[in-house]
């Protein structure tokens, strides 16, 4: 993606410092908050963690883009004291950090592409098709059926999957699971998150018999369409290589890599 365009997209907001990406960093980090009601959020420059208490590697998680030593440690410090398995994210400055993880209990578990698109330039596209009905999800059947498609495609624990779809986090504001139903059957979701114009995707699951059949493409597309009409102007994601393809065919671009360290079984980096 040209520099220029990240420029004009992630344009920090008034009185924000750093640069572009700073911002769009630090926004994917508050949009996590509503997470950790049983753990805790922490933050400081160019780094943050959200501990949910969860203990699954995938709901936890530190994103240092800081090259000082002391931000590690203080994104770490949290993660030890909630006292649950987490991925270590590093992006920009922080990548320098990449020798230190493995001495405190972190593996190389993969590069992540954060990738984004501009929802004012992407072209509306029909994506409805006969028997498909797009939701979001509030009633405890249709929060139960986009726990059971994450457990399903991503392997994640039951467990973990009820708590980032509890109905305390569903009812918070911001927050929005998604659910496409074919034929009236849950075949695909993807959860969303906003802030200051700015859409996160996340958690994009179709599980193994309901993929190549188009459903993750017309759910996004149709995310897309709706949080552009509530005034969002940029998406933003960070693929796993199975999701990757998928996002480029609908138009996202990279901004930076990042490198994925785990200290414990992640479902989601393969």
């Amino acid at each position: 993606m040209d520099s220029r365009i990240v420029d004009e997209l992630f344009r920090p907001v008034s009185g924000e410092t750093g640069t572009p990406l700073d911002f769009v960093r630090s926004s994917l980090g508050r949009q996590l908050k509503s997470w950790t009601s049983l753990g805790e959020m922490g933050g400081g420059d160019n780094w943050w963690t959200m501990a949910s208490g969860a203990q699954s590697a995938d709901v936890n998680m530190s994103l240092i883009a800081n090259a000082s030593e002391e931000s590690l440690d203080s994104a770490l410090e949290i993660i030890s004291r909630v006292g649950v398995p987490s991925l270590a994210l590093l992006a920009g400055p922080g990548l320098g950090h990449a020798a230190r993880l493995p001495e405190r209990g972190f593996a190389f578990a993969g590069t992540m592409p954060l990738m984004a698109i501009s929802l004012e330039a992407a072209q509306p596209r029909s994506t409805k098709s006969d028997g498909f009905e797009f939701r979001k999800a509030y009633a405890k059947q249709d929060t139960d059926a986009v726990i059971n498609l994450l457990h399903e495609s991503f392997e994640t624990p039951p467990e973990a999957c009820a708590f980032i779809v509890s109905p305390e986090i569903a009812k918070s504001p911001g927050i929005y699971f998604w659910l496409l139903l074919d034929q009236g059957q849950p075949v695909c979701t993807v959860t969303t998150t906003t802030e200051e114009g700015l859409l996160g995707i996340w958690s994009m699951a179709t599980p193994p018999r309901a993929q190549r059949k188009g459903y993750g493409h017309a759910l996004l597309s149709h995310v897309m369409q709706e949080h552009a009409q509530q005034g969002q102007r940029v998406g933003l994601l960070g693929a796993s290589p199975a999701g990757e393809p998928l996002y480029r065919r609908i138009g996202y671009e990279v901004i930076e890599h990042w490198q994925v360290f785990a200290s414990g079984v992640s479902s989601q980096i393969h």
